[in-house]
């Protein structure tokens, strides 16, 4: 499974790591530069929307949340 965080959602990425380790979190750099946090976890990888694009490409089933 596949999480990305943008938006809001970012302010609790380091949080949700914990909550399940098998999923793969991604968070929205302009996100967390718009916010002025830094996210330092290596469970958690920052990066732009190209890679939203990539994930949804490769994924069979997309769930969004709002």
């Amino acid at each position: 499974m596949y999480l990305y965080l943008y938006g809001d959602g970012v302010l609790c990425a380091e949080s949700l790591t914990s909550v399940d380790p098998s999923v793969s979190t991604y968070a929205c750099f302009e996100s967390c530069r718009q916010r002025g946090i830094g996210i330092d976890s290596a469970a958690i990888t920052v990066c732009g929307l190209v890679t939203l694009a990539g994930l949804i490409t490769a994924c069979d089933r997309i769930e969004a949340f709002v």
